[in-house]
Formats: structure tokens, sequence, C-alpha cells
């Protein structure tokens, strides 16, 4: 499916599930309904949580579309450095509001461009830690132990 026909399909979705909210909340208020108030409640639940789900995936989608690829690179590396310059793909995604796919893809960008390295962790997850330029030399006898 195109992602066209689906923003379409969404929109459609919210659409009919706010009228079908609507209906069931005036048909509690008016008492015209034979159904019994608490499926009326169920119903509007139910249609208005889709509602809520299709407007906040359009939502997601436009904003996705908006941003420039350099915008998208920019709020993965502030949600790597609001982490102390470690991230894995998974938080990246959920601190940026983008796909898992396309936060991997920047990561992998990034680390091509020698912005981060990619380490892997005992329990075999993937990190990207950032890379900080070293401004001073360190000297071995500096360092604790």
């Amino acid at each position: 499916m195109s992602l066209k026909f689906k923003q379409v399909l969404a929109a459609l979705a919210a659409v009919l599930s706010i009228g079908i909210v609507i209906w069931c909340v005036y048909d509690l208020i008016a008492g015209y309904s034979r159904e019994k108030p608490s499926i009326l409640v169920t119903l509007a639940v139910f249609y208005a949580a889709a509602a809520g789900w299709a407007i906040h995936w359009l939502a997601r989608k436009h904003r996705e579309i908006r941003l420039s690829p350099q915008d998208k690179e920019a709020i993965v590396l502030e949600a790597m450095a609001a982490r102390s310059g470690r991230i894995t793909p998974d938080e990246a995604a959920a601190d940026s509001g983008l796909p898992v796919e396309a936060v991997r893809d920047i990561l992998h960008r990034l680390r091509r461009r020698g912005a981060c390295e990619l380490r892997a962790t005992i329990a075999g997850d993937t990190v990207y830690v950032e890379r900080t330029p070293v401004s001073e030399p360190v000297d071995a006898a500096s360092v604790p132990r």
C-alpha cells in the first residue's frame, strides 16, 4: 500500500469514528435508542480511541515527511546527547518520534561520517556512542586505576 492511500484511509477512519462518537453521545443524551447505555458508552470509547490513533498516526507521518534529512539527524543527535552520548535505535526512535527504520538509517549514516561508533553490549544489543573530539592528549599517569 502506498503512503498516500494509508493517509487517506486513516483520515477516513478518523472522520467516521468521530461521527460514530457524536452519534453515541447524542443518543445517550436524547435517549432515542433501545440500546443499553453501557453499549453506547463502550462504542463511544472504542471509536474515540480509534479516532485518536488515526489522528496521531497522521500527525506523525506529516511531521516525518515535513522534516529534512538534516533536521532528522539533528533530532537523533539531540536524543543521543540527552542520553549521555549512548543510544540504541529503539531509544532514539522513542525519543525522536521517528520510525525505527528511519532512525537506523540515520544512525548508520552518522556512523559512516564518523559522528558516532557502533558498539555491542554483552547482551548483544547495538549501541551507538557519540564520538567527541579529543582536545588534549591524556597522560597515562593521570588516569585513575
